[in-house]
């Protein structure tokens, strides 16, 4: 015959227990309790004018359950049915409060259990005894979090059951909450009204952890970390809209403008109100740093308007990794800004292109008209005698650097700004070769940046770097590109917060 497991959870208080059919007086419950034991120990007769109104009804619920699930009769159902009872009584240390401690109940409970015992094929009592302050939910929280482990995993088909309905707040809260990892979806929490014949159920644990799936959305939003936050996003079922969107700022955040494009595309077409309106805002953006990129790709020309607004998302992207603590990523970002920096300004002041074009093989040439200013030119020819300088060889930071002392540019502010912020970043090379983003292994933190830039005789910290050369080119950095799509989101999230909570 096939057994029906059921783990059934309840905290214990003074409505839990009745002296013909009077409650306990509550400035004297421990102590009545300890003499009802003690009497129903000595004349069992007592159990008649003891009941237990709240239990009573939790255990008829179950075997009705039971016995409806198997569809079996009432005593097969008996045989079948297996409870686990987890009783969880106080037991204060501070004697002022002592009175009010639910042990002693706990021992009636588990005695009355035992009498209990035809009504199941197998019944096992275990007892929890909490020591704290039962009205402090941090201590609540951790008691039960430390017997996580001590939580035996229901079989499949089986029931766990957690009676809400006795207690104090701050201990129904821990065992909801700390439990809560331990417990499956289909948990049932119940509540027994006064005087009900029937629990009430609640679909609780669902909505606790949907609400802690949109906290860990929020959580990973503020870490730029929107790939995570559209995960728990989906896990919480929030609106596809919000999901696809979320996903978005991930795909644009690696610089897969196209792919954000088809998304935020989708957003616009299955959404409505505020997330639309942000959606078509992001579409105009997307739009633009599509194009600007595709343009970059396939330039033969010198095309200085497309820089500033793809390395305001490099800019961006090394700000992110910065406060993420990914340093190494940090540090190949800060020479991609500079490369980028240096490459917009021999295009825009010297006009000459920097990009690069593939021959047979696949082997890398500079453009022609970079060959050939470099050829004619005669300052720039010198420039490439000076710091060997190959005419053939696609520009890379030492030549775009050495191309930019330029005689005709030593009156140009910004140029000199920019090579004087290259030049601090050039004490970076060494690690950034030596780490994984170059060509080894050797680590890369805060404090090995601030190092080499000191070793350097500059007092410029790297992120005062990052910012000094993307003024150069422009950009703006008091704020975030993305950060309106972030906000955007976040502001969904809470709405969706709001109403699951029905607030």
């Amino acid at each position: 015959m096939p057994q029906h497991h059921v783990l059934l959870f309840t905290t214990l208080g003074h409505r839990d227990i009745e002296w013909d059919g009077q409650r306990l007086p509550d400035d004297r419950f421990r102590s009545v309790c300890r003499e009802l034991h003690e009497q129903v120990k000595a004349d069992p007769a007592t159990w008649d004018r003891l009941a237990f109104p709240v239990l009573s009804v939790v255990l008829d619920w179950i075997v009705r359950r039971t016995r409806q699930r198997l569809r079996r009769s009432d005593d097969a159902a008996r045989k079948a049915l297996h409870l686990t009872f987890y009783l969880v009584a106080t037991s204060q240390a501070d004697p002022r409060f002592a009175e009010t401690d639910t042990e002693p109940l706990g021992k009636l409970v588990e005695d009355w259990l035992v009498r209990q015992r035809d009504r199941f094929g197998g019944l096992a009592v275990k007892s929890w005894r909490f020591q704290g302050n039962p009205a402090a939910f941090d201590e609540t929280l951790a008691f039960f979090r430390a017997r996580l482990a001590s939580v035996p995993s229901i079989a499949a088909g089986g029931d766990v059951v957690v009676n809400a309905t006795s207690g104090t707040p701050a201990l129904i809260f821990g065992l909801l909450v700390g439990l809560e990892p331990a417990l499956p979806e289909t948990t049932h929490v119940i509540v027994v009204p006064p005087g009900a014949e029937r629990p009430l159920p609640f679909a609780l644990l669902p909505e606790l952890r949907r609400l802690q799936l949109l906290r860990d959305a929020r959580t990973a939003l503020l870490r730029w970390e929107p790939a995570l936050a559209a995960t728990f996003l989906a896990d919480a079922q929030a609106p596809p809209a919000l999901v696809t969107f979320t996903r978005a700022l991930a795909e644009r955040l690696a610089f897969d403008f196209s792919a954000a494009l088809s998304l935020v595309d989708e957003v616009i077409a299955t959404s409505t109100g505020q997330l639309r309106q942000l959606a078509a805002q992001a579409q105009a953006e997307l739009l633009e740093l599509e194009r600007a990129a595709a343009r970059a790709l396939a330039a033969r020309e010198p095309l200085p308007d497309v820089y500033p607004l793809l390395l305001r998302e490099v800019w961006q992207s090394a700000r992110i990794v910065w406060e993420q603590e990914r340093y190494a990523d940090f540090l190949a970002r800060l020479f991609r800004l500079e490369e980028g920096a240096l490459r917009w300004a021999v295009e825009r002041f010297l006009g000459i292109p920097t990009g690069v074009e593939f021959g047979h093989g696949g082997r890398a040439f500079a453009l022609t008209r970079y060959r050939e200013a470099l050829r004619n030119d005669v300052a720039l020819r010198t420039l490439a005698e000076r710091h060997r300088i190959d005419p053939d060889r696609p520009p890379d930071r030492h030549a775009l650097r050495a191309l930019l002392q330029h005689p005709s540019l030593g009156q140009e502010a910004t140029v000199r700004e920019l090579l004087t912020a290259s030049n601090q970043v050039a004490a970076l090379t060494p690690l950034r070769n030596a780490s994984v983003v170059g060509h080894g292994f050797a680590p890369v933190s805060a404090a090995a940046l601030d190092q080499k830039l000191a070793e350097a005789g500059t007092r410029a910290d790297p992120l005062l770097l990052l910012d000094q050369l993307a003024r150069a080119v422009g950009i703006e950095t008091t704020s975030l590109p993305a950060e309106p799509w972030r906000q955007g989101i976040l502001h969904e999230i809470e709405r969706v917060e709001r109403a699951a909570r029905g607030t």
